[in-house]
């Protein structure tokens, strides 16, 4: 006979509320799921504070939460300066009762939102973009600002205005959002776009899948201070390549030059590419489409791979340097130039200064290799690697 073990008897509130507070954030900081977290918020007023603050420190708003909270002015006025970052989706331009009421309840609750830092903006229209950065012009708390498939402010000026309401902005990312024309030219040179200034305290930027990325980059390198110190542009077009060259402020790098549809870069536009980068701390390379042929990823011309192009360009030393190798079946890694790497870290004068390579595989299909064995792959073809330089290899992947 299986015995059925007692139920746990719930913790007496004259219990639950001596415990000192330091231990009770450290139990509600352990909880990894929401579930967890709304159990504790019900043991007494204390543990509730707490568990309250990580419950909505992120959440989206969204109508359904709106209308919860306008049912409850107790918990309307608890909640709402609890949450730090916020996200807005698909709320476009229109004349529908519905989204006029639900553009109308998003600025009314803003105001409350007192700890607002950061703000996600997915499928909304320019317009809000614009009408938000008038909201949070004066008091500069949204530090972090994403856009997600955004289309389509009139022209780049336009959407320069409405990131520099943005004035507190330190971090940007920048997905799918497209912009008019604004009848200039020459934006390789970094010459245009030196009219609006980029918020004095921008540190680290991600451009994705923009059409306009030669705009960005020569506003950014074009104003009064650069002050950028982390990019992140995973897929650069050749045309875009000889912008990369005044970015020698930069502390940290992500960058890709080839995918399915984007060619690999001609010879000699790689050429002392880095050579003036003299703060690089962090060279992120990725994601290496190793599905690729292996031809697809040479410099045209001249028969190197352009990642090693770019790593030789460097004339200082570089303490971290990260790869990412997207395959689908495991016979594809076979493909990246594992010999062609080796060779350069042969070869490399600052090999020795190394401190961390780094190697992520990410599987897109199934079977997905564990990470022991892709430590294994790696330290037996690059027998180059300095003693001096740790080995993180990591496997992920959807």
């Amino acid at each position: 006979m299986v015995r059925r073990r007692p139920a746990t008897a719930a913790l007496p509130v004259t219990l639950s509320s001596r415990i000192p507070r330091e231990i009770v954030d450290i139990i509600i900081a352990s909880a990894k799921h929401k579930t967890t977290l709304k159990r504790f918020s019900l043991v007494c007023h204390a543990w509730a504070a707490t568990s309250q603050r990580r419950l909505f420190s992120s959440t989206a708003l969204t109508p359904r939460l709106i209308r919860h909270l306008d049912g409850d002015p107790h918990a309307s006025q608890r909640l709402w300066p609890l949450i730090q970052h916020s996200s807005i989706r698909r709320l476009y331009e229109g004349t529908h009762v519905l989204l006029l009421k639900q553009k109308k309840d998003t600025l009314r609750v803003l105001p409350g939102m007192t700890r607002l830092n950061s703000l996600a903006l997915l499928e909304c229209s320019p317009q809000l973009v614009r009408l938000l950065g008038e909201i949070f012009k004066a008091d500069n708390r949204i530090s972090t600002l994403r856009l997600g498939q955004v289309h389509k402010f009139p022209s780049f000026t336009d959407f320069q205005e409405c990131i520099a309401m943005f004035s507190g902005l330190q971090s940007i990312a920048l997905y799918q959002v497209t912009w008019g024309d604004d009848n200039q030219s020459t934006l390789v040179r970094g010459e245009v776009y030196k009219t609006i200034d980029v918020p004095s305290k921008l540190k680290e930027v991600e451009i994705y899948e923009c059409p306009g990325i030669a705009h960005m980059l020569s506003w950014l390198v074009g104003t009064r201070r650069a002050t950028t110190r982390t990019l992140r542009v995973p897929w650069l077009r050749p045309v875009e390549i000889a912008l990369l060259r005044q970015f020698t402020h930069l502390e940290n790098l992500e960058i890709n030059l080839v995918n399915h549809s984007i060619p690999g870069p001609v010879r000699g536009s790689l050429d002392g590419i880095l050579s003036g980068w003299g703060r690089l701390k962090t060279l992120k390379i990725g994601y290496i489409q190793c599905m690729l042929d292996w031809t697809d990823r040479l410099v045209r011309g001249s028969g190197m791979a352009w990642y090693t192009e770019v790593l030789l360009s460097l004339k200082t030393p570089l303490p971290h340097l990260h790869f990412v190798l997207a395959y689908e079946n495991v016979g594809e890694l076979d493909n990246f130039s594992w010999r062609d790497l080796n060779t350069t870290l042969h070869s490399w004068a600052f090999s020795a200064n190394l401190e961390t390579l780094e190697v992520t595989f990410y599987g897109t299909g199934k079977p997905r290799l564990s990470e022991r064995v892709c430590e294994e792959m790696v330290r037996t073809r690059l027998d180059g690697l300095h003693a001096n330089t740790r080995l993180n290899v990591r496997s992920t992947g959807h």
